[in-house]
């Protein structure tokens, strides 16, 4: 693990959805687990870079405790800056070599180590796992990413290729940059029926900063998952599930293949799980472990569910001439079919609250109706939809409430870090742990402002004294709570020039403008109930 890889060239750490703790406790639920509550938790992260997955979390979470390590001296020096900035005492960050912690460092009630696992050298994968044993708490959960076998061996053709062509050139540097170059010419094919093509394409959809410390990192080292659950046993863990629940696409779902998996994987979670990889070459995994002595109860996977809140991205289609409905979103793999009529109801009841989960116990008197008065059979088939829905991630699941308003509040605030990431030109941390990019200074300068303190026409007054405050100073930025914002570069004055000659005019452009813009940022999960300092 080379220190000087991620000083020189930071990670890009970034929120994400399945790395929150809820999501952990969520998984670790629906398996009969009782995880500690998500909002007196301790929570530790390895290889936290700059501290952009848990901050967002302490910034919502204000009584549970967030702790961020790193090998790396820069990023824990950045997110110790963000910290102070945004004045969140619930979160620290060092910067050590897990080789170098105590067994019991902590004590942690979740445990995340993303983007880790494969990329280190085997002695520290084994202080990870003796960390882990000694700061873990009874009912803890500890996450683990890593490469996976089989599929990965796709991405090792790519990996080799790579690492063949930079044997060419001198220095690191100049290396990662022609690699880069073979990787986007690969992916300019990607119409052809290639491996290397496909898996290049992936590759550059991840982005340069990512590649060279993942695909093109000193070490990768893929597992199969039994590898790691045996590892893992080893130092008293269990296997739970993956963090993230979606469909995979692979021979699994074929009649022959759901043969094998009830005949030969047996009853045991990990062996079906393994089973499934080989029948699906998936080639990446985040796995949950629980300490051994940890037990769960005997309720099943859909008892549990039906106490839970699900959202999904898809939508349904009008019924066609036999009642089957499309269910599908743009951009998605998950489309679906299904004629069955509780489940329209559902989905309209999804996108009726939209944004905001719908809580499968107390759907609305609609759908409770309905289930009352639908044939057994009928209802059978429901509970078994929604069950396999929420298996294979489009029903997206959780168990917690979140403040999310019907509408725009008469004075709106922006959910956890998403005002300061706004001023920071970083992608704004939505309530569902996922960030959302918007570039636009308008956006930023919105977002900062919309604190629960000020009214949309409060608002629009500040943008407007803010606007002709950088076209009075002739500079190309404005400060705004201390940070610079080029407000006068945004696309909604393209054109509209004479606005800044007339402060009115100006106000009034913003008063139809600003409303819409709240509106896609409640849309996006990122508008909250209430006071932001407070959620």
């Amino acid at each position: 693990m080379s220190q000087n890889a991620y000083e020189i060239n930071l990670y890009p750490t970034k929120a994400q959805p399945q790395l929150h703790i809820d999501n952990l406790y969520t998984a670790a639920f629906l398996r009969g687990f009782d995880p500690v509550p998500i909002e007196t938790a301790s929570v530790l992260e390895v290889g936290c870079g700059t501290g952009l997955n848990l901050l967002p979390m302490a910034q919502t979470l204000p009584k549970a405790e967030f702790v961020g390590v790193d090998y790396a001296v820069r990023p824990i020096q950045l997110a110790k800056s963000l910290a102070q900035r945004m004045e969140l005492g619930n979160v620290r960050f060092h910067a050590a070599d897990i080789r170098d912690l105590a067994d019991d460092f902590g004590s942690f009630d979740y445990i995340i180590v993303h983007g880790f696992y494969s990329w280190v050298p085997e002695e520290a994968r084994e202080a990870l796992w003796r960390v882990a044993r000694g700061s873990i708490t009874p009912r803890g959960v500890v996450q683990v990413s890593y490469n996976c076998l089989p599929g990965w061996l796709q991405n090792q053709w790519l990996r080799d290729f790579c690492l063949l062509h930079m044997k060419r050139f001198p220095g690191r540097e100049t290396q990662l940059r022609e690699a880069w170059k073979l990787i986007e010419a690969l992916a300019s094919m990607k119409e052809a029926d290639n491996p290397y093509a496909a898996i290049a394409a992936q590759t550059v959809e991840k982005g340069f900063a990512t590649a060279i410390h993942d695909e093109l990192g000193a070490i990768n080292q893929p597992f199969y998952l039994n590898q790691v659950v045996a590892r893992a046993e080893q130092h008293g863990f269990q296997y739970l599930s993956d963090a993230v629940q979606k469909y995979v696409p692979g021979m699994q779902h074929l009649s022959a293949g759901e043969e094998i998996l009830t005949q030969l994987a047996g009853e045991d979670r990990a062996s079906q799980e393994q089973y499934k990889d080989f029948l699906s070459l998936r080639s990446f995994r985040q796995s949950l472990f629980t300490p051994a002595s940890h037990a769960p109860t005997s309720a099943s996977f859909l008892d549990l569910l039906r106490r839970c809140r699900v959202a999904s991205p898809l939508r349904a289609s009008a019924p066609d001439e036999d009642g089957n409905r499309v269910y599908d979103a743009p951009h998605t793999i998950l489309g679906f079919h299904s004629n069955n009529p509780l489940l329209a109801q559902l989905f309209e009841e999804i996108a009726a609250a939209h944004p905001a989960p719908v809580p499968l116990a107390e759907t609305s008197a609609a759908l409770s109706r309905a289930l009352s008065g639908a044939a057994p059979s009928v209802v059978a088939e429901f509970w078994d939809l929604v069950e396999d829905l929420s298996r294979n991630g489009v029903l997206q699941t959780s168990t917690r409430e979140l403040p999310i308003p019907a509408s725009v509040p008469v004075k709106p605030s922006m959910a956890g870090i998403a005002r300061w990431e706004a001023l920071l030109n970083l992608p704004l941390t939505n309530l569902f742990h996922r960030p959302h990019p918007f570039p636009d200074p308008l956006h930023r300068a919105l977002a900062a402002l919309a604190d629960g303190s000020r009214s949309a026409p409060e608002i629009c007054a500040a943008l407007t004294s803010l606007i002709l405050a950088q076209k009075s100073s002739g500079k190309g930025e404005i400060p705004l709570n201390g940070l610079p914002v080029p407000l006068l570069s945004t696309q909604a004055l393209r054109g509209r020039e004479a606005l800044l000659s007339d402060p009115q005019a100006l106000n009034g452009f913003l008063l139809e403008t600003v409303p819409v813009e709240l509106e896609r940022f409640r849309q996006a999960g990122l508008i909250v109930e209430g006071d932001a300092s407070k959620q």
